[in-house]
């Protein structure tokens, strides 16, 4: 049965969720304001509207969705959570409030409350103490994107200006400070069923052109198995305790070797084509099904998910070509190599600001060997590309 789907965010992004509703032949529904974006080509209709502010759910038109998708930023998810209250679509109409997993002190406040370990939120009063410790702390805002408003500080002398510039890059205007923890960066995608978790992928993730924005990751991740196990068993119980059955959970960590702590969560898709390095890593693995049944109650065919695929997998680096000054694009240079894809974002002319804030395109790089994909990762992004 033909079914009325509601995508809310239209960029290159969204392009795995676009085309597999429309591979299925559903009515697809595309809310973006940018008429450029890619997932209006797959469109039934497009509603050109600005999703970021949350009053214009009331703008569309009074269409009988059957589901609502949010795309992969955390306000196209704010504004599929409101719309489907609103309206009553399930089942994302009835799932926890997504302010209390994105929203970073109220994340960090439930994982204490369940015993995940995380790093402590402080106070001005806590500062002293711990600067004299020779220990730094991070300011950040409690609610933005691509690492946009973060510090680090190992003294008082700039607080006031983080401070500024964390609630500069908040809607809301608050800010959390918080202990520091070293270690390299890490994610896991779960993904539950009527209380159960089917299917897991970790990824291994690096900042290389702007300190807090991942443009660079892997699959598989190259954690120890009993670290993952134990990361595993701790947010699947999680996941029960605050009554998290259906949907999936993206979560980021640190790992320093021994131990760990999670410091980012999210209910919606990760971007920059996220799902796709995945699938390329993992035999069977269908992430971008898994994201959308939890959506709409299943009713796209999938294989269930074995663990002893991962026995199978490859090595899937991605790169997000940025800079860290503006540049005006050229040309990508001529790569002929088989095992990697390229999927641009700018054309000839174009000025590419600088990270977070442009994108030149996304690179994708396939091996098995271990050595190769250090190879692919080392590379600079101007080697991508004729200035």
């Amino acid at each position: 049965m033909i079914k009325k789907f509601c995508l809310i965010g239209s960029s290159f992004s969204a392009l795995p969720l676009a085309e597999k509703i429309s591979k299925y032949g559903h009515k697809l529904y595309v809310v973006g304001n940018d008429k450029s974006d890619p997932c209006h080509n797959f469109a039934f209709k497009s509603i050109f509207l600005d999703y970021s502010d949350l009053e214009n759910t009331l703008q569309i038109d009074d269409i009988n969705f059957d589901f609502i998708i949010p795309s992969s930023n955390d306000i196209a998810y704010e504004f599929a959570e409101k719309l489907s209250k609103e309206r009553s679509i399930e089942p994302l109409s009835s799932r926890i409030p997504c302010n209390l997993i994105h929203e970073k002190d109220k994340f960090r406040n439930l994982l204490k409350k369940h015993g995940l370990p995380s790093p402590s939120i402080l106070s001005e009063g806590d500062l002293e103490k711990i600067f004299k410790c020779g220990e730094k702390i991070i300011i950040k805002p409690i609610a933005s994107f691509s690492g946009k408003g973060i510090s680090i500080l190992n003294s008082k002398k700039k607080i006031n200006e983080a401070i500024l510039l964390a609630k500069k890059n908040c809607k809301k205007k608050k800010y959390l400070i918080e202990t520091y923890f070293p270690g390299s960066l890490h994610s896991i995608s779960l993904f539950f069923k009527d209380g159960y978790q089917y299917a897991n992928n970790f990824s291994d993730e690096f900042c290389l052109e702007y300190p807090f924005a991942v443009d660079t990751s892997f699959s598989p991740s190259r954690i120890p198995t009993k670290n993952k196990e134990l990361i595993l068993n701790q947010l699947n119980s999680f996941a029960k305790s605050i009554g998290y059955n259906n949907g999936m959970l993206h979560i980021q960590f640190i790992f320093n070797g021994k131990s760990h702590q999670f410091i980012e969560c999210m209910m919606r898709c990760p971007g920059d084509m996220y799902p796709y390095m995945i699938e390329k890593s993992i035999n069977n693995y269908d992430f971008t099904t898994y994201y959308l049944n939890s959506f709409c109650n299943f009713i796209f065919p999938f294989k269930n998910f074995k663990e002893e695929n991962k026995i199978k997998q490859s090595y899937v680096g991605r790169k997000t070509i940025c800079f860290s000054k503006e540049i005006c694009f050229k040309s990508l240079r001529n790569i002929y190599d088989k095992n990697i894809e390229i999927f641009p974002l700018g054309k000839t002319g174009d000025f590419i600001k600088k990270a977070p804030y442009g994108k030149l395109g996304i690179v994708f790089f396939k091996t098995n060997s271990y050595r190769s994909l250090k190879n692919f990762l080392n590379k600079s992004n101007s080697e991508w590309i004729k200035f």
